[in-house]
């Protein structure tokens, strides 16, 4: 006797036709040990040990991957487009709300605004993520934070990681920015894997609509500050003056001082250490003494 799978063809969303396709395939790979020989659908039946109709399946087997890829591309050029005129938000960022007229505006409860307005205010005092959060970690001053489910804003110690979101998020600058983190395809050990690309600058982003709102700060403060978070990074490797001070010829001087000896230093920089010579009690130093005549480090 025949075996029949009976396999539901109704019009239904994209996310829907997906899954029906998967599980038509699998049912059908299911039982290829059983010796599939009739395939039954809504509007016709196929007999799989004829060639024609082994075609004809396959031919709307690729209809409907087609359809898929066509529906999905039309989605996103949909999304693409609602995002260039810069009226696309899947969440607003804590301290915003959405008017009656669709406007981007500050949120109603001025210690929620007050609240975010301190963050940036903190950080132009320090000029430093991890010393923002230190303040607010020991002063106790709790942030507000989108939950995970709900709407209801929640309250609490910021992690280090909401403070650098607050200050690096272009959106509090007044700017709509969208595509920061790009997808894109590789080919890994032989297979095709989608990943999600390093987050970009805001002005290198697919949209990147300035002025957009009304900001915490403006544009200028926002690329002061980023400019700093940079210098601050271990990896940057520019103008060590402006930033955190951590190698150098310098990180020394503060054990040095006039007529004190300094046994036993160490210098390194990351590579390799250098045995240093100290200063010896019976070499005093001026106070016009430059540092090479004091610290001699072997080349």
């Amino acid at each position: 006797m025949h075996n029949c799978i009976q396999v539901d063809s109704r019009a239904i969303d994209v996310r829907e036709r997906q899954v029906r396709l998967v599980e038509n395939q699998r049912q059908i790979r299911a039982r290829q040990d059983d010796r599939i020989d009739v395939l039954a659908l809504e509007q016709q039946v196929y007999d799989l040990n004829y060639l024609d109709d082994q075609l004809v399946l396959g031919i709307k087997g690729t209809l409907s991957v087609v359809e898929l890829k066509v529906l999905r591309q039309r989605l996103q050029a949909g999304q693409e487009s609602k995002a260039r005129r810069g009226e696309l938000f899947k969440r607003l960022p804590v301290g915003y709300v959405l008017d009656a007229m669709g406007k981007v505006v500050f949120h109603p409860d001025q210690r929620v605004c007050g609240a975010i307005q301190l963050v940036f205010k903190k950080f132009r005092e320090r000029w430093s993520v991890r010393q923002t959060f230190q303040w607010f970690r020991d002063h106790d001053v709790e942030l507000p934070a989108n939950p995970i489910q709900g709407t209801r804003l929640a309250w609490k110690i910021p992690t280090q990681s909401l403070i650098r979101y607050l200050l690096c998020n272009p959106f509090y600058s007044g700017a709509y920015v969208w595509g920061r983190r790009p997808v894109a395809t590789v080919l890994a050990e032989g297979r095709l894997e989608k990943r999600q690309g390093a987050t970009r600058r805001a002005e290198d982003c697919r949209v990147f609509i300035p002025g957009h709102h009304v900001g915490y700060i403006d544009w200028a403060t926002y690329q002061e500050n980023q400019k700093m978070i940079r210098r601050n990074s271990v990896n940057w490797q520019g103008d060590e003056s402006m930033a955190a001070v951590r190698a150098g010829q310098g990180l020394l001087v503060g054990f040095c001082g006039v007529g004190i000896a300094v046994a036993n230093c160490t210098y390194a920089t990351g590579e390799a250490a250098a045995p240093m010579r100290g200063i010896s009690a019976k070499e005093p130093m001026t106070m016009g003494a430059s540092i090479a005549s004091v610290l001699a480090v072997p080349q």
